[in-house]
């Protein structure tokens, strides 16, 4: 019997350090530090600014896929657009083929033609997002790559 006396003695004197420091953090009527936001949260998302030329060229969803051509007229500053041309299997569902974006900020262009709005964002050199909202709540996504393999007509 003392045995076991001094084994739970022992476990309890093992534990005893833990259960202190819980007893005087875990108060009842205290309120609850604030939790340490992340530097990611606390920091604002830094895009990067791309030139204008970067943003043009030839992206596709698949290798599969119809190809969405991307140039930009000739002017700088605010005048600047970048004209989008959808292929037909993503202007069928749209209902328009053309686009004439403006910049928005480093990474983005978009163009509000009612009932559509779209927006362009490089997210490397290589990579981009196309999103196409219609103000009845529909939304299509589409990732793309920028597609080198394929020849630009004239």
């Amino acid at each position: 019997m003392t045995r076991f006396f001094s084994f739970s003695a022992a476990a309890l004197l093992s534990i005893a350090p833990a259960l202190a420091a819980n007893a005087t953090t875990a108060q009842p009527d205290a309120k609850p530090a604030p939790v340490a936001h992340t530097a990611k949260a606390t920091a604002p998302e830094h895009k990067s600014a791309y030139p204008t030329a970067l943003f043009c060229g030839t992206w596709a969803m698949m290798a599969a896929a119809d190809a969405i051509e991307v140039v930009a007229n000739k002017a700088t500053g605010p005048a600047a657009r970048l004209l989008l041309t959808l292929p037909p299997m993503y202007s069928r569902v749209v209902k328009q083929e053309h686009f004439s974006l403006t910049r928005v900020d480093g990474a983005t262009w978009t163009a509000s033609s009612p009932p559509l709005t779209l927006t362009f964002t490089l997210q490397s050199e290589n990579t981009a997002l196309l999103v196409i909202n219609s103000t009845d709540g529909h939304k299509m996504e589409l990732p793309l790559y920028r597609d080198e393999t394929r020849t630009q007509t004239p």
